[in-house]
């Protein structure tokens, strides 16, 4: 009696050896992908995507180190001062160079869309804010988005700030502008989120 023997035909063969082959490819791909979550990717091999711009405050102002990582921003010509905490991102208005600028997040290199946080400009003018409610009204009025405005005098630290919004279908609509007068100075903090514990802690530590 013949010894039962398996054989196989080229092409049934050749289809084993591409399978056996396709197994290892993927046991050696996924070894990597895991070595590299499990251990990081190698010194030198860092992603466009999470790199930030430096900080770039504006000439304008000047910046003193304090405990605990703190900050604070001096601009003597506009004559206030705010301390921002270590985590805050600091830099210049790229429309007014003049301007600071300070954000709870750092500033992508690249583009973004959205904002991955919240920030606020601080800009500063001459002139004062005793016609401001008007101003304010007539803004909305010959501005077609606007739908309709607030105007409130809220308390900050030991400061009244006028509150300013404008409601509309528009980007923005009801995040908050903060005005103060300053001797014959207008400091004005536009925000661009209505984050409240964001907006607290900026006027909070604002002083003049």
């Amino acid at each position: 009696m013949k010894k039962n023997s398996k054989t196989c035909s080229t092409s049934t063969c050749g289809l084993k050896g591409w399978v056996f082959l396709f197994l290892v490819v993927v046991l050696i791909v996924g070894g990597v992908m895991f070595w590299r979550e499990q251990v990081g990717a190698p010194r030198g091999a860092s992603s466009e995507k999470s790199a930030v711009l430096p900080e770039a405050p504006p000439s304008t102002v000047a910046i003193k180190k304090l405990k605990d990582g703190e900050r604070l921003v001096v601009n003597e010509e506009a004559g206030y001062e705010v301390k921002v905490g270590s985590d805050m991102y600091l830099y210049s208005d790229k429309m007014e160079s003049s301007d600071l600028v300070i954000q709870d997040y750092k500033e992508p290199a690249d583009g973004y869309g959205g904002l991955p946080g919240c920030k606020v400009f601080v800009a500063v003018e001459e002139g004062n804010l005793s016609n401001i409610e008007k101003e304010v009204e007539q803004e909305c009025i010959q501005d077609t988005d606007c739908e309709r405005h607030s105007f409130f005098t809220k308390n900050y630290g030991n400061f009244g700030w006028k509150e300013i919004k404008y409601f509309g279908q528009f980007v923005g609509s009801g995040n908050p502008e903060y005005k103060i007068e300053n001797d014959d100075k207008i400091v004005s903090l536009y925000f661009q989120c209505d984050e409240e514990s964001f907006i607290s802690e900026v006027l909070e530590n604002f002083t003049f």
